[in-house]
Order: structure tokens, then C-alpha cells, then sequence
């Protein structure tokens, strides 16, 4: 295992359902510590609660930010799905879904800290055949272009999607038995609180497309049926009522 945990005393978790897992593992030299949410979080989040919804926004702008992370020759073998596998579901909902939106759709590639392999942009110059797809070929991270887009796109859960969950605007959720799923007990809190979609599921694509083309001021309006699910979830999740953060890391390090 490359958990963390089992090379530290001190682990400390954004919320108690990770410290359940972490304290679960066999391996673990230390104990973990719920301490909710870091600065950047809270910041982020604190500053899209003060956005005003906007239904008849005029060409709102979509955005996949892909998750998929190629391994190469790096990191060993930590995932089911080999590099193949990956971009081959990319290709698949580029092919069945995204291309059949009647919205542009802004494909953004996952950033890497190294190259993978010597020709990476596979990705890039297959989605030039269509019309309606664009390859945003930056290094800039996503957490620091939330403003541009009006709806956020993406599949695994990840911590990139965190960043997405944040942002308070509409976030469609592509999970996948096979790809980095939800945890079970997550799975119908995310299906409340954002726009789920099973990638398994025999409708998938029809049923994605549909979404995507509907006015955004219908998108926009489901969303905020959802607000209050939605607080409930972010809550549980990072914590983010919890003002002792620092008195409470200062007594367990017994600083």
C-alpha cells in the first residue's frame, strides 16, 4: 500500500469518513485525526456562497476537465484500467456524447508533472474533427479558472473534482464501477446534492446528452433545488463549521 498513513504517526483528515478508512488499514504506522478542510478550501468555497445565480445567462460555457491520469512507465500498477482502457473511455464520450451537445464543450486534459510518454497529445488532436469541442492546451490548474465556466464536467472521484464540488456552480458527475467510483455510501448524497450519471448504465449517453441540452435556465434551476442537500454534503465533507482547527492540531501535536 502507498497510504500515507503507514509511514506517519500523525494523519490528519479532512473529515471523519476518511479517518474511519485510514484507522481501518492493517498497514497504518499512525493514527489519523479529523481536522476538516485547509485555508484554500474554505476560501473558495466561502467566496461561491456570495455568487448570484444567473438563469438566462446568454452562451454559457462547459467545461470536461478530464481526470485521466496515464501512468506510463510511472507509479507502478495502482489502477484497474490499464492506459488504453482510459483513453478509450475519453474516446467514448467524446465520440457518444460530447459531440452530439449543442453547446461547445472545453475539453480540459488533466496537467502532469511529467511526460508520459513522448507523444501525449492523442487526446488534443482528435477532438479537432469536431465542431463543437475545443482542447484547452494549458498548464494552468482548474481550481484557478473556476470563474470562466458556467457548468463543470467530469468522471472519478479524485481530489480534482473537489475543486468543481466548490466552485456552486452546476457539477454533472460521471461515475463508473470500473474507474474510480464513489464510495456506496456516498453515492445517493452526490445524486442529491449534484447531477449524477452512471457510465454503465444503458442510457448513459442518451441520457447525458439530454441533460446537456437543456436551457441552461432549467440546469441552473434544478441546481438550486438541490442547495440545500448540497450544504449538507460540503458540511460532512470538509467540515467547514469547524472554526477550532488550529487549537485542535495544536493539542494533539501537544504543541
Amino acid at each position: 500500500s502507498t497510504a500515507e498513513i503507514n509511514i506517519s504517526d500523525y494523519y490528519f483528515t479532512f473529515n471523519n469518513l476518511s479517518k474511519v478508512i485510514e484507522d481501518g488499514l492493517k498497514t497504518r504506522n499512525g493514527k489519523a485525526y479529523t481536522l476538516g478542510a485547509p485555508l484554500i478550501y474554505k476560501k473558495i468555497y466561502n467566496k461561491s456562497k456570495k455568487r448570484r445565480y444567473q438563469l438566462n445567462k446568454k452562451n454559457p460555457k462547459y467545461v470536461f476537465v478530464s481526470t485521466s491520469v496515464l501512468r506510463g512507465n510511472i507509479n507502478g500498477f495502482r489502477n484497474s484500467l490499464n492506459d488504453l482502457d482510459n483513453i478509450n473511455i475519453e474516446i467514448d464520450l467524446i465520440n457518444n456524447s460530447f459531440s452530439n451537445v449543442i453547446n461547445k464543450i472545453t475539453y480540459k486534459p488533466y496537467i502532469y508533472g511529467s511526460k508520459r510518454y513522448s507523444d501525449d497529445n492523442f487526446i488534443k488532436n482528435y477532438i479537432k474533427k469536431f465542431s463543437n469541442l475545443y482542447y484547452l492546451d494549458t498548464s494552468i490548474d482548474i481550481k484557478n479558472i473556476l470563474n470562466k465556466y458556467d457548468i463543470f464536467i467530469s468522471s472519478r472521484a479524485t481530489s480534482t473534482i473537489t475543486w468543481l464540488i466548490l466552485s456552486n456552480k452546476p457539477f454533472v458527475f460521471i461515475n463508473s464501477k470500473i474507474r474510480n467510483p464513489l464510495p456506496i455510501n456516498l453515492y445517493t448524497k452526490f445524486s442529491r446534492s449534484f447531477f449524477l450519471f452512471d457510465y454503465e448504465d444503458s442510457n448513459f449517453h442518451i441520457n447525458l446528452i439530454n441533460f446537456l441540452n437543456k436551457p441552461y435556465k432549467d440546469i441552473q434551476s434544478a441546481w438550486i433545488k438541490k442547495k440545500e442537500n448540497r450544504k449538507q454534503l460540503l458540511d460532512e465533507l470538509f467540515y467547514f463549521n469547524d472554526v477550532n482547527t488550529e487549537i485542535d492540531l495544536f493539542d494533539i501535536l501537544n504543541i
